[in-house]
């Protein structure tokens, strides 16, 4: 899984490897308020890779590009903005051009074999229709492209496209949720979509569609595993169970959707051949659980008074 996971190398502060497939270590990006961490998967080398922002409620999606630098969502001065860092930690450089949301987020991926940053930019208010743009930047040269558009209409159903993920190379996969007349709950659905070329409002545009769900239900952070297997968490907006919370689903190989039986999960992403999960929250502390759909999950971090993020922070 490209743009997920990276390697700490002989001592904790060597540069991450030009490529992930030479990993040996993963490690999983998090946040603790606005400090941006890391931590491998077995639990050790826990590390701060400094602050960023000015706002722990307005930090979100720490996560590796495909180069092996940071990237995360953090606010400035009253703007949230896509902000990228060295896997060694520092400072933080805002990258310029365009804010985005509350209802955004960002990934690596690679195009053509080179690493891009893709993030959603789409209007901060709890009434639909709204528009979303999804664009692709390279961090180096930072001008926008945008590659993918979701309509707020008249014409068209209102949506959002949310929550892109590396998927592989010129694609992501995402959630496109309609809300046809702008209040209903809608209905999601879980996509791949290319990024390896500009939106042109005058052709069409497609998508892959891999799974949609129930009218009312939403779909939350999809991530594809190293088999091709993509997971997502399914949130019934009007329970209050830990499985109306968030319970993971995953997409087989034959598009059949399945329950991992994982639930009360809040945030995902895959870090090699693992899914890093967080959980928890009733006592106002989360976790970062690891599991492999197979043995038993693993509480990585297991802070009892410290909450950590992988989506937006607290």
């Amino acid at each position: 899984m490209l743009g997920m996971a990276v390697v700490a190398g002989c001592g904790n502060y060597d540069a991450a490897p030009p490529s992930f497939s030479e990993a040996s270590q993963p490690e999983v990006l998090f946040l603790v308020r606005t400090e941006v961490m890391s931590i491998r998967l077995d639990g050790t080398v826990r590390r701060s890779l400094g602050n960023v922002g000015d706002d722990r409620h307005r930090t979100g999606f720490p996560r590796f590009l495909p180069d092996g630098r940071v990237a995360v969502l953090a606010d400035d001065t009253g703007g949230i903005f896509p902000f990228v860092g060295s896997p060694l930690g520092g400072d933080f450089k805002r990258l310029p051009n365009m804010n985005v949301t509350l209802n955004d987020a960002l990934c690596g991926v690679t195009v053509g074999g080179q690493s891009r940053l893709v993030f959603t930019t789409s209007p901060f208010t709890p009434f639909w229709p709204m528009a979303t743009r999804l664009y692709r930047m390279d961090v180096d040269n930072p001008q926008l492209e945008a590659v993918g558009f979701q309509s707020s209409g008249p014409n068209d159903q209102a949506g959002a496209i949310t929550e892109p993920a590396p998927y592989d190379d010129g694609r992501v996969v995402a959630v496109r949720t309609l809300r046809p007349d702008g209040l209903t709950p809608g209905v999601s659905s879980v996509e791949l979509l290319r990024v390896d070329r500009a939106f042109d409002h005058d052709q069409a545009q497609t998508s892959e569609k891999l799974a949609t769900l129930a009218d009312g239900l939403l779909a939350h952070a999809p991530a594809r595993l190293p088999d091709g297997r993509v997971v997502f968490i399914r949130v019934n907006p009007d329970g209050v169970s830990d499985t109306d919370v968030g319970e993971m689903l995953v997409i087989g190989l034959d598009n059949q959707v399945s329950s991992t039986g994982l639930v009360g999960v809040l945030a995902l992403e895959v870090v090699g051949d693992q899914i890093v999960y967080e959980t928890g929250g009733a006592d106002g502390v989360s976790d970062l659980v690891m599991s492999d759909l197979t043995h038993a999950p693993v509480n990585i971090t297991n802070t009892p008074f410290v909450s950590e993020h992988i989506g937006w922070s607290d």
